[in-house]
């Protein structure tokens, strides 16, 4: 599975600044990035709008001029009520130094 390139940005940043800090503090044979595959699993519709309403989510709406807030939480949450499927595919990009 691929990632969107807002995401693949995000995921770059922890490559190009945070695993080279590592590197240098555990050495390159101890440092470990990892891609990992996962799935979230929501029990129920609002549980998955609350997680489309986090700091990723605000984030977008930075993009557009005018926006309200409000109508765009209940946009979200029709839309939600149309999917039969909770499930959210997602890629967590994990970085890890061991001794």
């Amino acid at each position: 599975m691929e990632p969107k390139e807002e995401y693949r940005v995000r995921q770059k940043r922890i490559e190009d600044e945070f695993k080279p800090v590592l590197e240098k503090y555990f050495d390159k044979k101890h440092t470990i990035l990892e891609i990992i595959n996962n799935e979230m699993k929501f029990p129920t519709k609002e549980d998955l709008a609350d997680y489309w309403s986090t700091l990723l989510w605000r984030d977008s709406l930075e993009r557009l001029e005018n926006y309200d807030l409000q109508a765009l939480k209940e946009s979200t949450l029709n839309e939600i009520s149309k999917l039969d499927n909770l499930i959210i595919k997602k890629q967590i990009c994990c970085l890890s130094g061991i001794n």
